[in-house]
């Protein structure tokens, strides 16, 4: 009984002297962004675009611009659309 409560009264001297050291941890918090524009509107398919008395009127060069056209609306809409959503 004695030799535990000496071992008490030596524990209880290393109480005040405690050792603390400040540690700088980064955290992530998700933060909410809005888009950077409005979404583009989608591209209308060809087939709605032209009925089918107009594109049997084309020539194979105009059938051909067409569809290279129709193309390049879809491409620049893929990078409209990648673009006004790059910050959401």
């Amino acid at each position: 009984m004695r030799g535990i409560l000496i071992a008490a009264l030596l524990l209880s001297g290393c109480a005040d002297r405690a050792v603390v050291r400040d540690r700088i941890q980064p955290v992530s918090v998700p933060v909410i962004q809005k888009c950077a524009s409005e979404k583009p509107a989608a591209v209308t398919p060809l087939r709605n675009r032209i009925d089918g008395a107009a594109w049997d009127a084309l020539t194979l060069k105009q059938k051909a611009e067409t569809v290279a056209a129709q193309g390049l609306r879809r491409m620049n809409h893929s990078a409209s659309l990648e673009a006004a959503t790059s910050a959401c």
